[in-house]
């Protein structure tokens, strides 16, 4: 990951979780894990096609791996095991915040029920851009591009 960029993953909703007793107690990151570990499998292919029709395909290190976008941009990634979608996530390049991009991922996770969570803290963004957007601007990634220095200095 670049550090301009802003990670996001694709979960089922939280009730959705707790209805299929996929989430036991525990602190947030045994939560978090769980959460990783829930498959998107059930999502329809034309929806995922439909999210990164635009992209470009990118080489991928994994032939499991599916890399839509910019390496160094915005992106989607798609993990498959035995071709079926496993896990969804995203990087956002927050050097220049695509207001069309992020339209598209709220879109995508309202439509299929699933929520965005940012990758480093495990919080939920949910679906909606102003909350995506404010918690962009709350992330390493954010300190980065506004002064690249001194975010070096605060990590030295």
């Amino acid at each position: 990951m670049a550090t301009w960029q802003f990670d996001v993953f694709f979960s089922p909703a939280l009730g959705a979780l707790s209805n299929r007793n996929l989430l036991t107690r525990g602190d947030p990151v045994d939560i978090l894990e769980q959460m990783r570990d829930v498959t998107t499998e059930d999502l329809p292919d034309s929806s995922i096609s439909n999210l990164v029709e635009d992209m470009r395909i990118e080489k991928s290190w994994n032939s499991d791996l599916e890399i839509c976008g910019n390496m160094d941009g915005d992106r989607i990634d798609i993990s498959r095991q035995a071709k079926i979608v496993s896990a969804i996530a995203s990087r956002i390049d927050i050097r220049e915040i695509d207001p069309q991009f992020m339209m598209q991922l709220v879109a995508f996770a309202e439509y299929n029920q699933l929520l965005l969570i940012d990758s480093s803290t495990g919080n939920v963004i949910g679906t909606n851009v102003s909350k995506s957007v404010e918690a962009i601007m709350k992330s390493p990634a954010a300190r980065f591009v506004g002064d690249p220095n001194k975010f070096f200095r605060t990590i030295i």
